[in-house]
């Protein structure tokens, strides 16, 4: 074994910014995935730009992570089939393990997509805050109008 032989189980942290209760956000999906973590839980996580924000802390251009603990919380489900509502874009009733699974494939197919994003306060059953994700779609004309626009920029991931 040697001195740095630990760097092969190294994850790369996961840290980042939030989005924070009391804003409305337009972000630009960058990747979804479900990361290996020591703790064993499973965990889906969204990495976001922000485009436009309503909260003096939340600039345009920040980036922000949004993570789903699967393992420890019964309405991230819930939560997550949302976010995949709005990002696809689709009713809710259709997203389901397939939706899931694709979502996070090395394609990294939810790339692109823009979605809006309300993040509100309520309080849990033991008293604390807990940031509430509420996901909405984005029109197609839009979506469309943004991606033209990075494909005229030269981004090499334009469609």
């Amino acid at each position: 074994m040697g001195l740095f032989s630990n760097i092969e189980k190294a994850q790369v942290s996961m840290g980042g910014n939030w989005l924070k209760a009391g804003g409305k956000y337009l972000c630009y999906v960058s990747v979804c995935k479900a990361p290996d973590n020591r703790k064993k839980k499973l965990m889906y996580v969204v990495e976001l730009d922000v485009i436009e924000s309503n909260h003096a802390e939340i600039k345009p251009g920040m980036k922000a992570s949004c993570v789903f603990n699967l393992t420890d919380h019964e309405a991230a489900w819930g939560n997550l089939k949302g976010f995949l509502a709005a990002a696809v874009p689709c009713n809710a009733d259709d997203v389901d393990e397939a939706v899931l699974d694709a979502s996070i494939t090395p394609a990294n197919p939810m790339k692109g997509q823009l979605v809006i994003v309300e993040v509100v306060n309520q309080k849990t059953r033991a008293g604390g805050d807990f940031s509430k994700h509420i996901w909405y779609p984005v029109s197609g004309e839009l979506q469309s109008q943004a991606t033209a626009l990075r494909a005229a920029a030269g981004f090499r991931d334009a469609a």
